[in-house]
């Protein structure tokens, strides 16, 4: 049976799945063959029966690891095959968002750039929880392992392991916050999405596909998200909150109502451009 080629590019990334299910695999069966050779070799002792059942844990848990990956690479084909289905014109049983934008091709002045980024204060409210957390656990468990070293030298010792785990995560979260930062740029050729080190590029003469994706559950509208996608690239926006939250990882550079209206345009502009029309794949 010949296979239907992709119309949009895939939505997630294939060989990360096949990488985790089969490396766990033979993972287990590495472990498996060095146990049975061990057993057949040195015949079924003490020592030998022993360590057999302590990697019996293992063998069990990346079996289910593996399985685990495999279960969700198969949801994630099957909601992929739905997208190219979509873009196939095959979309007869798929259902239309209940509130489709209406087209306005002057709904926008361009270009038009908006950006996303971790506040400040969200940054350093996380990390600090995060510090002192860990500052806690280390001083607690140190203590523990072994009271019988003197106390300077403890010190010491305590003091350097959280020094270094607070360096550890204060780039770690630095690094997040820049990955994490958006700019999106809207031309009358395309609209793209620069998130980090990466970009997504979608023309609109070559968009395929305009979808709410998939989601745990129906999110309000204050949280729903949109797609655009073509056979190169993907791009997605989203509305947000009013309601800023302190522990709110992201969040637009302007005001979220002057934001959310902007993503309403944005959503009549891309009706005006592409053609297409909106999909509700959340749920």
């Amino acid at each position: 049976m010949r296979r239907t080629p992709n119309v949009v590019k895939r939505s997630y990334n294939r060989g990360l799945y096949i990488l985790g299910s089969v490396g766990g695999g033979i993972f287990c069966l590495v472990v498996f063959s060095i146990q049975l050779f061990s057993v057949t070799s040195r015949g079924c002792d003490y020592y030998c029966l022993q360590s057999a059942k302590s990697s019996l844990p293992q063998i069990i848990g990346y079996l289910f690891l593996s399985l685990t990956i495999f279960v969700g690479w198969r949801i994630e084909a099957r909601y992929d095959a739905t997208r190219q289905a979509i873009a196939r014109g095959e979309a007869i049983k798929y259902p239309l968002a209940s509130l489709q934008p209406q087209a306005v091709q002057e709904a926008m002045s361009l270009p038009f750039t908006f950006r996303i980024k971790m506040p400040w204060r969200s940054f350093w409210a996380s990390l600090g929880i995060v510090l002192l957390v860990i500052s806690c656990l280390l001083s607690i468990t140190s203590y523990f392992i072994d009271s019988k070293t003197d106390l300077p030298t403890l010190l010491l010792v305590t003091i350097f392991i959280i020094g270094f785990m607070d360096v550890f995560f204060i780039l770690l979260f630095l690094g997040m916050a820049i990955s994490l930062q958006q700019k999106v740029v809207i031309t009358a050729d395309d609209i793209t999405l620069y998130q980090g080190s990466r970009k997504h590029r979608v023309r609109w003469d070559e968009a395929r596909i305009f979808i709410l994706p998939k989601s745990a559950q129906k999110l309000p509208k204050s949280l729903r998200k949109f797609e655009l996608a073509s056979r190169d690239g993907i791009v997605t926006w989203s509305y947000f909150p009013t309601k800023q939250s302190w522990f709110f990882c992201l969040l637009p550079t302007i005001p979220p109502n002057d934001y959310n209206h902007i993503i309403d345009a944005l959503n009549a502009y891309v009706i005006a451009r592409t053609g297409l029309t909106l999909y509700d794949l959340r749920g």
